[in-house]
């Protein structure tokens, strides 16, 4: 299971924030973000047949290094692509990472394009439960893959998701971030950032204590965190990476290389 929140399109000057909580086992190792080439995830390029001369785009992402997916991550074009865990029936047949399909939705130009090829490559049947959130600038995008396939068209708004579907009334935990949320008013992205560094950071002990937003358990639960504003400036993009449970571990600045990364777009796309 794993938090997202997204508020897509209420900020003029910054069309997508999010938030994301990544929940998994412990002793899971990942690389924090990075920009590599989006031919790091190359089965995809090769399947759609591109040709050797095409230009895969930059990517900003952390790396699984079981897998060697990711879990969100945003390409030189502006796009961002978030994958949560989702319950499904077991399938038989040998599976797919679900985090190498969001390494290689971003190879895409756009979230539509993305969302698209989403719903393709996981008609194949070939992944655990997923959902996956493909936004940019112009479009916003979710599926639900689970024991049904459905692409849902996102109003601008705030929108969450952990396990199960969109904005989900009776998921207990999307419920109490939504409640967090609501209780600051956000009108830039700054507030934005620091409401969600104070949502994603909330955790309650014992199971009497109701639901908590960092989940701890003895083999897993929030391993990081992420806190993204893509902004019409490109220069005024942040980037908050916590390699740990936020409420114990210090998030760490990555802006710069989310400004590198959109450095070539050009001011107000």
């Amino acid at each position: 299971m794993c938090l997202l929140v997204i508020d897509w399109k209420l900020l003029p000057e910054a069309p997508v924030l999010v938030a994301a909580n990544r929940e998994e086992a412990f002793d899971r190792p990942a690389l924090p973000p990075r920009i590599v080439k989006g031919a790091i995830f190359t089965e995809e390029r090769s399947r759609r047949g591109d040709q050797a001369g095409s230009v895969a785009p930059r990517v900003l992402c952390g790396i699984d290094q079981r897998a060697g997916g990711t879990w969100l991550g945003v390409n030189e074009h502006g796009l961002l692509v978030a994958v949560t865990n989702r319950r499904a029936a077991a399938r038989k047949q040998p599976l797919r990472s679900r985090g190498t399909l969001c390494g290689e939705l971003l190879d895409s130009p756009g979230a539509e394009e993305a969302s698209r090829r989403a719903m393709e490559e996981l008609a194949r049947g070939c992944y655990a439960g997923a959902n996956f959130a493909c936004v940019d600038f112009e479009s916003g995008w979710v599926i639900h893959a689970g024991d049904r396939l459905e692409r849902i068209e996102l109003a601008p708004g705030r929108h969450l998701i952990t396990n199960q579907d969109l904005n989900d009334p009776a998921d207990a935990r999307l419920s109490l971030a939504r409640r967090l949320f609501d209780q600051q008013e956000i009108g830039s992205a700054a507030e934005f950032l620091a409401t969600a560094r104070r949502v994603c950071s909330h955790r309650v002990e014992g199971p009497a204590s109701g639901a908590s937003i960092v989940l701890r358990t003895e083999a897993g639960g929030t391993v990081s965190s992420s806190l993204i504003a893509l902004t019409r400036r490109p220069e005024e993009a942040v980037y908050l990476y916590a390699p740990g449970p936020p409420d114990i571990t210090a998030y760490e600045d990555y802006s710069h290389l989310v400004k590198d990364l959109l450095a070539s777009l050009p001011g107000q796309w």
